[in-house]
């Protein structure tokens, strides 16, 4: 035992020279390894954006003077297969290889990568693609020229994905499955749960609301300071009470800063707002002024009209208008002779229906009736 005591006391470590340079080694590896990645996802990003379905590539066979796509040639073969497989999901392709170079990066693990790892990622990525193909098949419509010929927003994985998953879940167990697939293909690609992406997410959140209530408390607290220093008349000597509200909003130099350099800056643009309002605003009192043809209501019927008097017409002869307003008895053979009685009723209604009034015509008594005359067959 004291020799095998000696021994473990006697070991020596590895000499700092060669540890310095496992360090430098690990260092220049970790930026090999984002850098080129990091190239490479941008590259995917531009050929993918700039892509043209009339490019020569995978399903364009015709030949082309100039190249539309970014990345040229290898650029549009790349956008052509990735968007047929896989639609606008291919936007994730990018997004992985700059994750992994990240992850890389990061923890400066190249040297100590493990198989199993890098396949349980790799697998876990597939499946999260495989299922946002499906969600965008399903679920999403395609803009004319963003994928190669009639393909879906899904691209053919999609479509497959989607297929499958309705026929044997129906469409809402399908869909939750896929859910659930997306959401364990996502853990296993980043080996992030889901609780701590949750947290996440709730403080950015969180920070995004106290940005904006200071971005809106701040100014308020300007203004509120700003009118107390008016009304007490020394603008600038008033010390305000720390129980004041707006008071520890209204003194930092940072915020009577920000309002100085920006004020001029709102009341110029608010004054020009407000002057395009106010010549749309005149400018459509002034065409509203002008006359415009009489419309007809919902029903077909013209509202009322103001009959305007016209001057010097021609008067219709005294005749016709006795036999307008009087008309004349008329004979039956199996009745008496009548008449007709006008009241001023009946004159009032004549009158509104003539466009053009005419001369005031005097209301006669009722005709009286004429004395009664035997008929040709009480003579008989």
């Amino acid at each position: 035992m004291a020799i095998l005591a000696q021994a473990q006391r006697i070991k020596t470590e590895p000499p700092m020279i060669r540890v310095g340079i496992l360090r430098f080694l690990k260092g220049i590896l970790r930026e090999i390894s984002f850098w080129p990645l990091a190239v490479i996802a941008l590259g995917m990003i531009g050929a993918l954006v700039s892509f043209n379905p009339a490019d020569p590539a995978w399903t364009q066979t015709a030949e082309a003077a100039q190249l539309h796509n970014l990345g040229g040639a290898i650029g549009a073969w790349f956008a052509d297969v990735a968007l047929y497989f896989f639609g606008y999901p291919a936007y994730l392709l990018p997004l992985g290889v700059a994750l992994a170079g990240w992850r890389l990066f990061k923890r400066g693990a190249l040297l100590e990568l493990d198989a199993e790892i890098v396949l349980f990622r790799v697998l876990g990525f597939a499946v999260a693609l495989a299922t946002a193909c499906g969600f965008a098949a399903l679920h999403l419509r395609v803009f004319p020229g963003t994928v190669p010929g009639d393909g879906t927003a899904g691209g053919l994985v999609g479509v497959h994905v989607s297929q499958f998953l309705v026929q044997a879940f129906g469409f809402t167990g399908g869909n939750a499955f896929m859910v659930g697939l997306l959401l364990a293909g996502a853990t296993l690609a980043t080996g992030v749960p889901w609780l701590t992406m949750v947290d996440w997410i709730g403080n950015a959140v969180l920070k995004v609301l106290d940005g904006a209530g200071w971005l809106v408390m701040a100014p308020l607290g300007w203004m509120i300071g700003q009118r107390a220093r008016d009304k007490a008349g020394s603008p600038g000597e008033m010390e305000v009470s720390p129980d004041a509200p707006g008071a520890d909003a209204a003194d930092p130099p940072v915020v009577k800063t920000m309002m100085q350099r920006w004020r001029p800056i709102i009341v110029h643009w608010a004054g020009r707002a407000m002057e395009k309002q106010l010549a749309w605003w005149r400018m459509r009192q002034v065409n509203g002024n002008k006359s415009a043809p009489v419309a007809a209501d919902e029903d077909g019927t013209l509202p009322p009209m103001r009959i305007e008097p016209m001057l010097h017409q021609p008067v219709a002869s005294s005749d016709v208008a006795d036999r307008t307003i009087f008309p004349t008895p008329v004979h039956s053979q199996n009745h008496n002779v009548a008449s007709v009685s006008v009241t001023p009723l009946v004159v009032e209604a004549a009158m509104d229906t003539t466009l053009v009034p005419s001369l005031s015509i005097p209301v006669a008594a009722p005709p009286q009736p004429l004395p009664w005359q035997p008929s040709e067959r009480s003579n008989h």
